[in-house]
């Protein structure tokens, strides 16, 4: 988890700062792009000191990032676009240890979503799940994202609604819009009918293929 705060520090000496107001969740092994509103900066050579403290929990940041860097402008284009319906049907599976979530793209160009599962209650602790990698919608396409979580069944009750946050965008390494959205918990267990129809299924091949070579041994005299 982490939180920042970045003063602008403009040519003609003006500063104006920016930063999170709620610490952000950052995965292993994960890139995540932050966006914050500013004012118009000036051309010229301007200077940011970025002042970030961080841990492993949101109740424990106690490492600092203190540093200054020089600002850089970039333009990037980013047609991609999600509205309020586009998340849909957050459920819990038992036997895949995680989460799904239907995710639709009613824009006109693909994109890339990546979700995180704010304060769920894991193992009976608030924590932060998010999903392995973004993953590409296609335009006027769904897609399903999974999020690993192994909830105990004590934890059910205490995560009756469930934030979801979605991070997208048209590229992949730059996700800078974000969409949130709440879901009542939904539980699916082990489909045991499905399970059930597999066992028989099996059996059924086994003793069909254990027949013939049956009947290829009875062939040759065996």
């Amino acid at each position: 988890y982490l939180k920042g705060t970045y003063t602008i520090k403009e040519p003609d000496g003006t500063e104006q700062t920016v930063g999170d107001i709620n610490p952000v969740f950052l995965d292993g092994n994960e890139i995540k792009t932050l966006a914050y509103q500013v004012e118009p900066i000036p051309d010229g050579r301007t200077l940011a000191d970025v002042f970030i403290i961080y841990g492993e929990s949101k109740g424990s940041l106690e490492q600092v990032l203190d540093t200054e860097a020089e600002l850089e402008t970039v333009t990037i284009l980013d047609e991609c676009t999600l509205n309020e319906t586009s998340l849909r049907n957050l459920v819990y599976e038992k036997g895949k240890k995680g989460f799904t979530l239907q995710i639709r793209n009613p824009g006109t160009v693909d994109c890339y979503v990546d979700i995180d599962l704010a304060d769920i209650i894991i193992d009976g602790v608030a924590t932060t799940a998010s999903s392995d990698e973004p993953i590409l919608v296609r335009s006027g396409k769904s897609a399903t994202q999974k999020v690993n979580a192994a909830l105990l069944e004590e934890d059910y009750k205490s995560n009756e609604n469930i934030r979801v946050r979605a991070f997208y965008g048209q590229r992949k390494a730059s996700l800078v819009k974000v969409l949130e959205a709440d879901f009542e918990f939904k539980f699916k267990g082990i489909d045991y009918l499905f399970s059930g129809l597999l066992v028989v299924i099996l059996t059924l091949i086994f003793l069909i293929l254990w027949k013939r070579k049956k009947d290829k041994e009875w062939e040759r005299g065996l």
